[in-house]
């Protein structure tokens, strides 16, 4: 039963990642390298989650054992450095009815050799390889060897900082004369700390967020008419951008005609522009062929080598952002036609739902239900969730402000895990531990999620997410996850480091990547003021309103900047829904004209394949021209528009 449990949250674990993965990566475009690094690091993180509840709940049994033991018995005294694999095990004639054994227990060194398997690879990752990886997927070079020395290159002062902190390390440690007293292991703990207080810094940054903006943004989402203006919002600054990723596009491949025309076929450059001009769209590729056949190549045009590597780089980030602009507009627009539809149906007398202009991907679901959820209930279970995640929230932010003192014990957390391992209830004991822990990882991963950094790292849903953006994730979560766990452990007192003088049995994983009082004694009271800094500077939006005020727009219904983006955003929604309703009055006069008599299928505005040829068909609303392919001139761009904000609230 104990194997079954473990393999069942490491497959937990597997899902989740695989679905991450799945919802924000693209497989079928993506270097299967970059794929297989970014779920091992993303997997590898969500293990130590699900695995440390059991870890507590064997702890506290081992605990149990080490207290029943017979007094005369001489047994070797515990400490911080014993592994799990030493303690020791209560004789058959010893009082063992009194240590209830969990039902995920597993044999003491399973854990900790998973610990070791799963930690070490991931500061492998987040520490090396993913560096190189990164480097490598934004390298404009044609041939893999080529990638990876540039990788190599551009990574070369990366690792020289890492060289320079080792020798740091190893000048302190030995004149400190640590490798006296504890040898080679002492450099190996400073590692360590040194990554977990870099962890920890982050940790207090996004928790600060999540803790606070979370709770939020669930309370915002019960109000479908907040919805809506948010999504009107949304709708015109995602236009910008659009403009923005057209505009670029359209002169980088300008730049590729002119290498085109100037390379001509036969040559040894040749084979680097067709490889280029796979990547472009279509219609481009083909009048490219067609001015070559005409006209001829023009030698006076031939680019270097170099050139066409810096081309190439161009071109890729920028089919990538157009890529995802294009889609990030429809989506939004689907969801602000969706909102609309959700106000309309609420005033529906028969209470069953009808679509005017969204889209209904659910048809199997009866209307009458679809109406109830989408009108009535949704909005009471959004608030629901709101109202249980504020709780929780101010129970985190109570704790870590408590969890240093331990006469009275004042977390929360502790509390409650003291009380179910006094009463031997491992089973609620875990589910809680796996619950906070949960809860602390949703925090600090979605405020991680929600970072948008101008166009270099930008997590986009629907498989737009580059390769790049992925190995940010991958790479952050594994520095974050160390020092997370360490947090948590701290907060329900399973840290040795915080309840000094108390003789307890360490987990497994404290074993593995030390405790939070290595780092600094004043850590107890810097970290708990950083948090409580933060949640009400989020809570007030001052960085919004900074970020505002400096011209980046930010989403604030008293602002006069936003009121205007969201009636732009308004009139967006509003053409669409013309051009939904011509397309619409046009199919029904063409099957009048046929003789189809079609009076009844007007019930559905618009149905899903109506909405797949508008989408193949659609251009965004400027008479420019800029989004067509073949017009290879620069799009109007408008300047008075708002600068990109760091913080994105996509």
């Amino acid at each position: 039963m104990a194997v079954a449990t473990l393999a069942f949250e490491l497959a937990g674990a597997f899902l989740l990642a695989a679905g991450m993965l799945w919802k924000y990566g693209n497989l079928k475009k993506s270097t299967p390298g970059v794929v297989l690094a970014v779920f091992i690091a993303w997997y590898f993180s969500l293990c130590i989650v699900t695995v440390l509840p059991n870890d507590v709940s064997a702890t506290f049994y081992r605990q149990c054992l080490s207290d029943s033991q017979p007094v005369s018995t001489t047994a070797a005294p515990l400490n911080s450095t014993d592994s799990p694999a030493d303690f020791p095990e209560i004789p058959n004639n010893d009082p063992s009815s009194l240590c209830i054994k969990p039902v995920s227990y597993v044999d003491g060194t399973v854990i900790p050799r998973l610990y070791r398997v799963v930690y070490w690879t991931t500061q492998l990752f987040t520490w090396l390889l993913i560096p190189f990886l990164s480097a490598y997927v934004q390298a404009g070079e044609f041939s893999v060897l080529a990638k990876a020395k540039t990788a190599l290159i551009d990574n070369a002062i990366y690792y020289g900082i890492y060289v320079l902190i080792i020798i740091v390390l190893l000048i302190y440690a030995l004149a400190a004369g640590l490798f006296q007293d504890q040898g080679a292991s002492a450099l190996k703990q400073m590692a360590i700390q040194a990554a977990n207080t870099w962890g920890l810094f982050l940790l207090v940054l996004l928790l600060g967020y999540g803790l606070v903006e979370l709770p939020r943004s669930y309370w915002h989402r019960s109000s479908i008419q907040h919805q809506l203006e948010w999504e009107y919002f949304s709708l015109a600054k995602v236009t910008e951008d659009k403009h923005e990723a057209t505009e670029e596009l359209n002169l980088i491949l300008i730049e590729v005609k002119k290498a085109s025309k100037g390379v001509p076929f036969g040559h040894v450059l040749r084979k680097h522009v067709n490889t280029i001009l796979k990547k472009c769209p279509p219609a481009f590729q083909e009048e490219v062929a067609r001015e070559e056949a005409q006209n001829g190549p023009n030698e006076d045009l031939m680019p270097s080598e170099r050139t066409l590597i810096r081309l190439h780089k161009k071109l890729n980030k920028a089919l990538q952002r157009e890529n995802r602009t294009q889609t990030q507009f429809k989506l939004f627009l689907q969801r602000a036609l969706y909102s609309e539809d959700v106000i309309k149906n609420r005033l529906s007398a028969d209470r069953t739902w009808k679509c005017n202009y969204s889209t209904d991907d659910n048809t199997w679901l009866p209307a009458s239900f679809k109406w109830w959820w989408r009108c009535i209930f949704r909005s009471h279970v959004m608030k629901a969730l709101s109202i249980l995640f504020a709780l929780f929230s101010a129970m985190v932010i109570w704790s870590e402000c408590t969890f240093s003192l331990q006469n009275p014990t004042l977390s929360i957390f502790a509390i409650l895990v003291r009380h179910w391992a006094s009463v031997k209830n491992y089973f609620n004991l875990e589910l809680f531990c796996f619950i906070t822990i949960a809860y602390l990882c949703l925090c600090a991963y979605w405020t991680l999620f929600q970072i948008k950094l101008f166009n270099i790292y930008y997590i986009a849903p629907n498989h737009h997410t580059d390769d790049y953006s992925l190995l940010f994730i991958g790479m952050f979560l594994c520095r974050l996850t160390p020092p997370l766990c360490l947090n948590f452990l701290c907060l329900i007192h399973m840290d040795s480091g915080v309840t000094d003088g108390a003789e307890l049995v360490d987990v497994a994983y404290t074993d593995l990547s030390g405790h939070l009082s290595l780092i600094s004694d004043r850590f107890f009271i810097y970290f708990p003021i950083l948090i409580v800094l933060l949640c009400t500077g989020t809570y007030f939006k001052l960085g919004t309103r900074c970020l505002s005020s400096i011209g980046f727009a930010q989403f604030l219904q008293s602002d006069e900047l936003t009121t205007d983006l969201m009636e732009e955003g308004k009139a967006f929604v509003n053409r669409e829904k013309r051009r939904i309703e011509r397309e619409t009055k046009k199919d029904e006069r063409n099957y009048n004209e046929r003789g189809t008599t079609s009076s009844s299928a007007h019930n559905e505005s618009f149905s899903s394949a109506n909405w797949d040829r508008v989408n193949e068909n659609y251009k965004l609303y400027n008479d420019s021209g800029d989004d067509q392919w073949d017009s290879g001139e620069k799009g109007s761009s408008s300047s008075s528009r708002p600068n990109r904000s760091l913080f994105d609230d996509v």
